[in-house]
């Protein structure tokens, strides 16, 4: 298991989040954007991330942390992501909607294996959930967006009994 390369992007209120200040809690990032047309992508995707923070509500933000990280940068400014943020009801304590510059995006993504693409009506996009450990290695990577959020549920419950 290797240790994810450290970045840092911006959140729904404008403060910078990095990986390596989230050390010592488990990541679980994934990678949306928020015109998304497809019901069974990016709005999945933050339904899983919105029932992780209800499930795990005593642990937010001290031992466990989420990152929607867009993959619109350009249209998904800080006050765009503010906005989803609201409509998901997330929680700046543990819940973070990143976004940076194009070329931030572009890195961060690759990193994860994502591959996008702009197209006239929206981002073509993979899918990819993935869990880091605190002590920042990559523990888990979930292909796609129709896997049972039960699983991803237990991924984290695992990781977070073991730390």
């Amino acid at each position: 298991q290797q240790a994810m390369p450290d970045f840092t992007l911006l959140d729904q209120s404008g403060a910078p989040i990095s990986l390596a200040a989230l050390r010592g809690k488990t990541v679980v990032v994934n990678f949306i954007y928020t015109r998304c047309p497809l019901p069974d992508v990016c709005p999945r995707l933050s339904a899983g991330f919105a029932y992780l923070q209800r499930k795990f509500a005593t642990q937010m933000g001290t031992k466990l942390v989420l990152l929607s990280i867009t993959l619109d940068p350009v249209y998904d400014t800080v006050e765009t992501l503010s906005g989803y943020a609201r409509t998901w009801r997330a929680d700046r304590t543990g819940w973070h909607m990143l976004t940076g510059t194009p070329a931030q995006i572009a890195e961060v993504a690759g990193r994860f294996g994502l591959i996008y693409w702009a197209e006239e009506d929206g981002i073509v996009h993979t899918s990819a959930t993935a869990v880091i450990s605190p002590d920042g290695r990559l523990v888990a990577r979930i292909e796609g967006s129709r896997y049972p959020v039960m699983q991803l549920a237990d991924l984290v419950r695992l990781v977070l009994e073991k730390n």
